[in-house]
């Protein structure tokens, strides 16, 4: 189970993860997330702290994971680029293990996710800062974004406003935009998919949401640490997301 831990703020006093909460300073913020053995998708949620730049170690730390000198021996981390992976392996070499690749120290920000590949498994910590925007928008390219909450909370997807969400035809599956949720735990892991719902649907017991192409159960809430895919497919109009900041209540 991921979990989130606010653990200190800048002259505005403790704060709890509660939504609404008002924020006057920079606080500080720590996600664990356990690393089964396996495919992990990773989501970024929070900023790096003040005055550090926004590269992977700065931000993730790891307990328990597989570092070696060789790549095909340590866990590896892959960052999607649009088109395929750009991949990286724990490097032992250093007092402190390392990602490395063609380019070290690889560049995250929040609302983007990963996977870490791991051998036998671990702990990731995600340490920074918690965003003060009001709200942030994701635009959507057609095909697949490969994104996360850009907040240090989980995501409750009846908050978030869907922009030209839905595709030509928004009451069919495969006709309509997806969200996929990877379950490394599951007998066989896979994917659970999503698929958006309106109102007008002909059906009384559905309403506008995300609905599970096979059970028709609503989608639960996205677990802060984690990723998830959302597929967008091309209508020819621009799509995007906005995700509110839970522990705003007013733009800062």
């Amino acid at each position: 189970m991921k979990k989130i831990l606010l653990v200190a703020t800048m002259l505005a006093g403790a704060l709890s993860a509660q939504a609404g909460v008002a924020i006057s300073e920079a606080t500080y913020g720590i996600i664990n997330i356990p690393i089964i053995a396996g495919m992990n998708a990773v989501g970024i949620n929070l900023l790096p702290m003040a005055g550090e730049t926004n590269i992977v170690e700065n931000i993730i730390l790891t307990d328990g994971l597989t570092a070696a000198a060789e790549q095909g021996n340590a866990d590896l981390l892959h960052i999607y680029n649009g088109t395929g992976y750009t991949t990286y392996w724990l490097d032992s070499n250093n007092d402190n293990p390392v990602w490395r690749g063609d380019v070290d120290s690889p560049a995250v920000a929040p609302g983007s996710a990963m996977w870490i590949l791991a051998k036998s498994g671990g702990t990731v910590y995600q340490i920074g800062t918690v965003a003060s925007a009001k709200s942030t928008t994701i635009v959507l390219v057609n095909g697949n974004n490969f994104i996360a909450n850009p907040f240090a909370d989980e995501l409750d997807l009846t908050t978030v406003d869907w922009h030209n969400v839905g595709a030509q035809d928004k009451f069919t599956s495969n006709k309509a935009d997806l969200l996929r949720v990877y379950d490394g735990s599951a007998l066989i892991p896979g994917y659970i998919t999503y698929y958006y719902v309106e109102s007008s649907k002909p059906a009384e017991s559905e309403s506008t949401g995300w609905y599970e192409t096979m059970s028709q159960t609503k989608a639960p809430a996205i677990p802060a640490g984690e990723g998830f895919w959302f597929y967008r497919r091309n209508t020819g109009m621009t799509g995007n997301i906005t995700i509110n900041n839970p522990f705003v209540t007013s733009a800062p």
